[in-house]
């Protein structure tokens, strides 16, 4: 067990230390008008915050002795409830906080990829996924849409894979509707780093080539 908890501190170290890093970088380039630095800053925290609940939660009075990249993480974060600890970051940080702010369309209706969705066996599983990648309210008409577009389903249509997102609320209290939301009220629910990292990464290199499309056009003009 000592040995499982001390790898998984050095691997958070590890995580801190890119997103140090990638802060740094960020920073120098000043990319997209600082959201990139927002972004990896926000994670830095998600990150110390996993830390500091790891080592006050085992106890582990020499959790110390796995020495993360840019100090100790802050233990004293971890005496603040979560829930209370969450809603004061995304009074700082914004309403995804600490998930990833998807992209909306012209009407602001969020558009959920569906990669974050593809290859599961329901849509709990579907559904659970999303929430680990973009938080726990999420757009059920969009969900419904990205679900299906993963063509993972029976469904014929967005619209009956959205009747039967109802089986979430019925069979089962982790979920509930909210004014065309989907809200999950369980427990457990942590980020998806991975998904959220490679989502981040596809939006940088798509805003890097509509940057390259429009300094082309404005040669050309």
């Amino acid at each position: 067990m000592v040995q499982l908890i001390g790898n998984l501190m050095a691997k958070l170290s590890a995580l801190e230390a890119t997103f140090v890093e990638r802060v740094r970088e960020a920073t120098d380039r000043q990319l997209r008008a600082g959201e990139d630095v927002q972004w990896y800053t926000e994670q830095l925290e998600i990150i110390r915050q996993i830390k500091a609940d790891v080592a006050v939660q085992l106890g582990k009075s020499d959790a110390g002795q796995v020495e993360p990249a840019g100090g100790e993480p802050d233990i004293s974060r971890a005496r603040e409830p979560r829930v209370d600890r969450i809603a004061r970051l995304r009074e700082e940080f914004g309403e995804h906080f600490p998930f990833f702010e998807p992209d909306k369309d012209e009407n602001g209706v969020p558009t959920y990829a569906e990669s974050v969705m593809s290859g599961l066996g329901s849509n709990r599983e579907r559904a659970w996924a999303a929430a680990q990648v973009y938080g726990e309210r999420l757009r059920e008409a969009a969900l419904a849409e990205a679900i299906f577009r993963t063509g993972d389903t029976k469904a014929k249509s967005a619209e009956a894979v959205r009747g039967s997102l109802g089986g979430l609320v019925r069979y089962g209290d982790d979920w509930t509707r909210e004014r065309g939301d989907l809200v999950y009220r369980g427990e457990g629910l942590r980020p998806n780093l991975d998904a959220i990292n490679r989502l981040l990464r596809e939006r940088n290199e798509a805003s890097a080539m509509d940057g390259q499309d429009e300094n082309i056009s404005q040669k050309l003009s």
